[in-house]
Parts: C-alpha cells; sequence; structure tokens
C-alpha cells in the first residue's frame, strides 16, 4: 500500500486499500499500524484534517480492530 505524507504531529503519512478497506498509518515515532474494516470516508477525514488529523479522528480510527505491520 502506497503512504502519502501528511501535515502531523502525531502522523507522517496515511494510505487506504479501498478493496480491502485498509487504512495504514506511519506514526512520527515510529511504527506502521493497520486498521480493519475502514470506511474511505475516514482516510478523506484523516488527509483533511490539517494541522491535527490524529487528535480529531484517532477515536474513530481505534474503533477496528488493528495489527501492527512494520
Amino acid at each position: 500500500m502506497r503512504l502519502h505524507p501528511i501535515e502531523s504531529e502525531a502522523l507522517e503519512a496515511v494510505g487506504y486499500d479501498s478493496e480491502h478497506r485498509l487504512l495504514q498509518v506511519r506514526f512520527v515515532g515510529g511504527g506502521i499500524y493497520e486498521y480493519s474494516d475502514v470506511d474511505r470516508d475516514i482516510y478523506e477525514r484523516l488527509m483533511a484534517a490539517q494541522p491535527h488529523p490524529w487528535r480529531e479522528l484517532h477515536d474513530e480510527v481505534r474503533r477496528h480492530a488493528f495489527v501492527r505491520v512494520d
């Protein structure tokens, strides 16, 4: 999955696979996490919510099952 750089204090990059509904998030402090069964709307809102996308949307994202992939 291709990750796109994002302006954020907490996140470095975000990617989305619409076929599998997977969201990947790379954090500034290290670590890439993959969240399952995520609507594309959440990805689009993360990309648009500047300058604090994680602060605004982390509760919604963290409701989904996730694994660390790095």
